[in-house]
């Protein structure tokens, strides 16, 4: 779940078993109050080991869920 305001991330949570090492609430918790516009979330994702949170999925694959 993700709401946007004023074109920034105002919440984010993400649901589900994601096999992850560390808790994608920390992730989330990142992500909050950054623009909510494609290169910006690419950049700083590609900062961030996504594997960390979730198995197998790429940061191209994460953006598309943050559309």
């Amino acid at each position: 779940m993700m709401n946007v305001s004023d074109g920034r991330i105002a919440n984010l949570m993400f649901f589900g078993d994601f096999f992850g090492r560390k808790d994608p609430d920390e992730l989330a918790q990142q992500l909050i109050g950054t623009e909510h516009q494609t290169d910006i979330l690419k950049s700083k994702l590609t900062n961030i080991k996504i594997e960390d949170y979730f198995n197998n999925v790429s940061v191209e694959e994460l953006l598309e869920l943050l559309k």
